[in-house]
């Protein structure tokens, strides 16, 4: 029936020549029309009733995305991170204000990242923590025989090597790098002062540098190893310290 009085009202309306009469046969086939779709279309109301309403509104809800806060991240990291092994080589030297601690990286590595690299002091220790080298996690914590200036000590990263900077809390000369509860360890270090261990010639200053280099050289990359051999250069073929510097003989 709508269909019929629509084709009819339109026949009307192709035929008018009236504004007026135009303008009323347009408002009744507009009516007509919607009236058509909503048959066609029936639309539901939102009680459920199956009564006829004149627009439905539908609205989506998005979830707002879940925050996750920094010590979140921080303990899901941790969760799945590497054992941490203890490092347990490395070596230490002293100056009239600092006490430093060398440990190379793990050889055959890619070497250490300032990124991956902390260092946490008090004034009686340091605790060296590296998150990650190649899958593996590494710790070192030293209880120290002396006290430190926990604000002036740091740490510093290189590929080759880590040096802890321990600033002395008193200018005095350390016996020794542990205290008591230091634990075991293979470490090589200056523990005399420089007057007591040098004698007449400097035969101690010799020895303890060549100390230090050889465990740089046992551990470095080519890089560091290309400026420990130029040291050989220098001290041994110039001064003729052979015996000291034999490890590293080209």
């Amino acid at each position: 029936m709508v269909c019929a009085e629509l084709t009819e009202l339109e026949a009307l309306r192709a035929s008018a020549q009236s504004p007026y009469v135009q303008s009323v046969l347009d408002d009744r086939i507009a009516v007509v029309r919607a009236t058509s779709s909503d048959e066609h279309n029936p639309k539901v109301s939102s009680d459920g009733t199956g009564g006829s309403v004149s627009a439905v509104e539908t609205s989506i809800v998005h979830p707002e995305p879940a925050t996750v806060s920094a010590a979140e991240v921080t303990e899901a990291t941790r969760a799945v991170a590497a054992p941490e092994t203890t490092i347990s080589q490395f070596a230490w030297d002293q100056s009239e204000k600092f006490v430093s601690v060398y440990v190379s990286a793990p050889p055959g590595s890619t070497g250490w990242k300032d990124e991956n690299v902390s260092c946490e002091f008090t004034d009686r220790s340091f605790s060296l923590r590296v998150s990650t080298v190649e899958g593996k996690a590494y710790k070192l914590r030293i209880d120290l025989c002396e006290s430190i200036d926990v604000s002036q000590s740091r740490c510093k990263t290189k590929q080759a090597r880590i040096t802890v900077l321990c600033r002395k809390g008193d200018a005095m000369w350390w016996k020794e790098l542990r205290g008591q509860s230091g634990g075991k360890s293979t470490e090589q270090g200056r523990s005399t002062a420089p007057e007591a261990a040098d004698g007449a010639d400097g035969e101690g200053t010799e020895q303890l540098l060549a100390g230090v280099l050889r465990d740089m050289y046992a551990n470095g990359d080519d890089e560091t190893r290309a400026a420990i051999e130029k040291t050989w250069k220098e001290r041994v073929v110039d001064k003729g310290l052979a015996d000291e510097y034999a490890f590293m003989k080209p």
